[in-house]
């Protein structure tokens, strides 16, 4: 193309023509002996760390759950993350063989320390329970659900004389 009919061209449509470079001196073309340069990736977002410390952070999240579940055995909805102590268990497990391979050892320290949590919710019902001393003697317990609308108050109460009891319980 000539420059005036390109010009011309170029205010009637009002498209700039395009200026084509040759690539015999582009790198990818390049007949140099340089070795070619590895892609570096760098981590520097919090959301995607890299694999040993998104593994310790995930980790540490995860332990939040068996400690609530032990410090808040009063309220129902703490009391529910009680329920998988074994799952918390093969969880750390994990996460301390990872960590180890990957040579981290306070992290791995750390998820060891962490692991005693539910181990020592679990480890007890592994053992048998401790011999409780008794004296021999039997105790007699009797329960019984009396209710306002019963009219028969007297029968119970006779029965209760009768049966010597040791411990008589009367609910309604």
């Amino acid at each position: 193309m000539n420059g005036g009919h390109a010009s011309r061209l170029s205010r009637q449509t009002g498209f700039q023509p395009v200026q084509i470079h040759s690539l015999k001196n582009h790198p990818i073309n390049s007949t140099s002996a340089s070795p070619p340069q590895k892609a570096s990736m760098t981590w520097r977002s919090i959301f995607l760390p890299k694999p040993r410390q998104l593994l310790f952070r995930l980790t540490l999240t995860v332990a939040i759950f068996p400690i609530i579940g032990w410090i808040g055995g009063r309220l129902w909805i703490f009391d529910l993350f009680n329920h998988f102590q074994y799952q918390y268990l093969a969880f750390f497990s994990f996460c301390l063989v990872l960590l180890l391979g990957m040579k981290a050892l306070r992290e791995a320290t750390i998820v060891a320390v962490l692991l005693m949590f539910p181990l020592s919710r679990i480890a007890p019902s592994y053992f048998p329970p401790a011999k409780i001393a008794t004296s021999g003697v039997p105790i007699r317990v009797a329960s019984f659900n009396v209710l306002v609308s019963n009219h028969r108050h007297d029968d119970a109460l006779r029965w209760a004389r009768e049966s010597n009891a040791d411990c008589i319980y009367f609910t309604e």
